[in-house]
């Protein structure tokens, strides 16, 4: 793999082609400034390219490469584009050439996706987050998915694109979730509830709890039924949550409560309730 990186590159300065080539996990990325970035696989690479003229075509015209690449199914283009360690000398308008030009692709693989919308957030892009997330959703449609669609909503878009997208995810088994579709979930659980989207953050909580004790939806459960004044509901959350982890309860309790006090309206119950957890 050295021996075509290095022929590459010299037949590139040789040709007076602004073009740096890079070797990630196995992958060889060919990129510039004006390029869509090319991933391509050692396999396509011993098998297809022998000849010297081979690789002049091949720095020559990087769409029409990746076109016949993604049409071969042999790889997607997006994986390599996003990983951090590209990310690391690439811009991010390149990444966003190489995303539009998968969302064109019928069958692509899922590498990149969530890594793209990380980048999209550090470059203050949520529009374009949440495209992604919702084109994600709709090319997988998957409960991690459907979660990190939940996850960009809650904190970059309105509030009827987030119901509609909790409804989808709420359609999955709880048992078809993964670590991550867990984690999503409970992140945009808990910055609903931080919003004041009680009842949106209460039917996240309701579904994870089904099949998993976990004492963050737990006590973010008994907040929930708290804001509704709903002492015996939100009393049997704490005490499931206590008993997971009796260390954190009161500290988490009172953390919460101050980034929760905007929407307290009855404060002596918090503090009534406090007493009987002690």
């Amino acid at each position: 793999m050295k021996t075509i990186i290095k022929n590459i590159s010299d037949k590139a300065k040789a040709n007076c082609i602004d073009v740096q080539v890079s070797h990630i996990e196995d992958v060889l990325v060919l990129h510039n400034t004006n390029s869509i970035p090319l991933p391509i696989t050692k396999g396509w690479l011993s098998e297809e390219i022998k000849e010297d003229e081979d690789y002049n075509v091949l720095l020559k015209n990087f769409q029409e490469i990746s076109l016949y690449l993604s049409e071969m199914k042999i790889l997607d283009i997006v994986w390599a584009v996003t990983n951090e360690k590209f990310i690391q000398f690439n811009n991010f308008e390149a990444c966003r050439k190489s995303m539009e030009f998968t969302f064109t692709l019928d069958n692509p693989e899922e590498h990149g996706w969530i890594n793209f919308i990380i980048l999209c957030e550090r470059n203050e892009e949520y529009d374009l987050a949440i495209k992604v997330a919702k084109k994600a959703f709709d090319k997988f449609k998957t409960p991690k998915y459907a979660a990190l669609l939940c996850y960009e909503l809650v904190q970059f878009g309105n509030k009827e694109e987030l119901i509609e997208g909790i409804d989808k995810l709420l359609q999955f088994p709880i048992s078809n979730f993964d670590e991550r579709a867990l984690n999503y979930s409970k992140d945009t659980a808990w910055m609903a509830l931080e919003s004041g989207e009680f009842s949106l953050s209460k039917n996240i909580l309701q579904k994870i709890i089904l099949d998993h004790d976990d004492f963050h939806p737990f006590i973010n459960l008994g907040h929930c039924f708290m804001m509704e004044s709903n002492k015996d509901k939100a009393l049997m959350y704490y005490l499931k949550a206590k008993n997971l982890n009796p260390n954190s309860m009161l500290h988490d309790f009172d953390s919460d409560k101050r980034k929760l006090k905007k929407w307290i309206t009855d404060i002596d119950l918090w503090e009534i309730v406090r007493k009987e957890l002690e």
